[in-house]
């Protein structure tokens, strides 16, 4: 049996940072509004956390460019980090 997940994929950043590189939703829940559910709970707990928010994920800084209340603790991306694309944007 094949091992599913979803969600958002983090690693550590400068302190106190958390650097969202990944979101994945399994196409079986595609158009169901799960990755934004997923995102808003990770970005939720990494504020209560007292973390700030680093934005590589193109899906995660697309959430961010739509939900403002996540504004003052989002920190930019560093310049020599490309974002992670997505496999159909591949193709």
């Amino acid at each position: 049996m094949e091992a599913r997940s979803s969600g958002p994929r983090t690693t550590s950043g400068s302190p106190g940072q958390v650097v969202f590189t990944h979101t994945t939703v399994n196409t079986e829940y595609a158009g169901q509004g799960l990755g934004a559910r997923l995102a808003r709970f990770a970005l939720t707990d990494v504020r209560g956390a007292g973390l700030r928010i680093v934005p590589v994920c193109p899906y995660i800084a697309s959430y961010l460019r739509r939900h403002h209340e996540f504004d003052d603790v989002v920190d930019p991306p560093p310049t020599d980090v490309a974002p992670e694309l997505p496999d159909e944007a591949t193709r």
